[in-house]
């Protein structure tokens, strides 16, 4: 992978940044893969303003992969702060996955016939911080068409039509008696939407509830 990008300050206020990547893929295995190699090329810009108290960011990107074609994707993001220790948070975004070379290729256990992931993702959150530590609650959901998932009537990967994800994620990190904790609880809703038996099934592999902390300190 080789990227350039550059940053511009317009203003004070003001950042646009613009930039390019390179990725290529090349397998090299015992295992009798159908394709060997690919690549993708990438150009994006991002612009970053300070209005008042308003922050705002807007990107784009477009790819150019040689196995799939080409993709736009973007995103829009804004921040706004309530109090001086409170922060109101919107955002909206788009994506692009190709499938990997496991999961085209690999003998016993792929999928040729693989189409990539798009997604459109949307996000509602407050973050603040206290004395003691920081905190953010944010609540999202993600519409991704031709989603690869484990089919383990196939005992391969393969596209489910159209998925749908909601989601509720708690982040809490703080400093008590020279401890540094940082939790994290999420709460999922991941379900199939494709036409089908299978409409409304919980998306396979996925855990519905989560939950993580970490205690850190330093001895000297």
């Amino acid at each position: 992978t080789i990227s350039v990008l550059n940053d511009f300050t317009v203003t004070p206020n003001h950042l646009l940044t613009i930039g390019m990547d390179y990725q290529k893929d090349h397998v090299k295995s015992n295992e009798a893969f159908t394709v060997h190699s690919r690549n993708n090329w990438g150009v994006f810009a991002q612009h970053q303003a300070t209005l008042g108290k308003l922050e705002f960011q807007q990107s784009l990107r477009h790819d150019d992969n040689q196995q799939f074609g080409s993709r736009v994707t973007g995103g829009i993001g804004w921040s706004y702060p309530i109090t001086e220790n409170i922060r109101l948070l919107a955002n909206f975004g788009s994506a692009f996955k190709a499938p990997t070379f496991n999961e085209l290729y690999f003998p016993g256990f792929s999928n040729p016939n693989l189409r990539p992931e798009d997604s459109r993702s949307y996000e509602l959150g407050t973050r603040g911080k206290t004395d003691w530590g920081n905190w953010s609650l944010n609540a999202y959901e993600t519409h991704i068409d031709q989603l690869i998932a484990y089919d383990s009537s196939i005992f391969a990967p393969a596209n489910i039509d159209k998925a749908r994800i909601r989601g509720l994620e708690g982040v809490l990190s703080a400093q008590i008696k020279g401890w540094q904790f940082n939790t994290n609880l999420t709460l999922l809703d991941p379900i199939n939407r494709s036409s089908g038996p299978d409409r409304g099934n919980i998306l396979p592999r996925r855990a519905e509830q989560s939950f993580r902390l970490d205690a850190d300190r330093q001895f000297g």
